[in-house]
C-alpha cells in the first residue's frame, strides 16, 4: 500500500524536523518532496551546481536574502529565483501538475513523507492518483505564515478531489515538541 502524508505549512514551522522523525521511527518509510524536480530546473535555468542550489535554497537565511553577485544583481532572493522558475517558467509550459507528476513517479510502497506541501491542487492530483491514501496535514504554528511565499494552505475541498482517498488534518504544533506533532499524524493514519 502507497500511503502520502503532505505536511503542509508555512517556511521553517518545522515540516522537515516532523518529516526527519517519521522517518526514523516509521519503516518503511521515505521522505519525498515536490521541490526535487523544481531544484533540477532552478539549476540548469540559472546555469549553478546542484550543491549550490542545496546550499542557498535550503539554508533559512541564505534563500531569503540576496546571498550571490547573480541573484544580488538581479534584485532577487533564491526563494525569488525559484517561485520565478517554478511558476513563470515550468508550469506555465509543461502544465500546473508538472512538478506532480515527477513526484508520483518515485511514490514507495510504505508511507511517502512529503515536506513541502505547497497547497496546490494541480500538484496534489497526480500523488493522490498514484496512492491508495492521502493525509494531508495543515500544521499552524504561532508566529509562523505563508508571506512572501507562492504557498499557502490545501483547501478543505481537496478532499472531494475525484479518484483519490484523501483526508485533511489540521496540527496545531507545540513549541519544541515536535514527538507531540508525530504522535498526532500516527493516530490520524490509524
Amino acid at each position: 500500500m502507497k500511503t502520502v502524508i503532505i505536511l503542509n505549512a508555512p517556511p521553517f514551522s518545522g515540516k522537515d524536523t516532523i518529516a526527519n522523525l517519521f522517518i526514523e521511527h516509521i519503516k518503511p518509510s521515505k521522505k519525498m518532496e515536490f521541490k526535487d524536480a523544481l531544484y533540477k530546473a532552478f539549476t540548469a535555468y540559472y546555469g549553478i551546481t546542484m550543491e549550490e542550489t542545496k546550499l542557498i535554497c535550503t539554508h533559512r537565511l541564505m534563500k531569503d536574502t540576496h546571498n550571490s553577485s547573480f541573484f544580488h544583481a538581479n534584485k532577487i532572493t533564491p526563494r525569488e529565483g525559484l517561485i520565478h522558475v517554478s511558476e513563470d517558467i515550468f508550469k506555465p509550459y509543461h502544465g500546473a501538475d508538472y512538478f506532480g507528476i515527477k513526484a508520483a513517479e518515485k511514490l514507495e510502497l510504505g508511507s511517502n513523507v512529503f515536506s513541502d506541501g505547497g497547497g496546490w491542487e494541480e500538484e496534489l492530483k497526480p500523488v493522490a492518483e498514484a496512492a491508495d491514501k492521502v493525509l494531508i496535514v495543515r500544521m499552524h504554528r504561532n508566529g509562523y505564515n505563508f508571506n512572501g511565499d507562492s504557498r499557502n494552505y490545501y483547501k478543505d475541498s481537496v478532499v472531494n478531489m475525484p479518484n483519490t482517498n484523501i483526508q485533511v488534518f489540521d496540527l496545531q504544533l507545540e513549541e519544541d515538541n515536535p514527538m507531540a506533532a508525530l504522535d498526532a499524524i500516527l493516530n490520524k493514519l490509524k
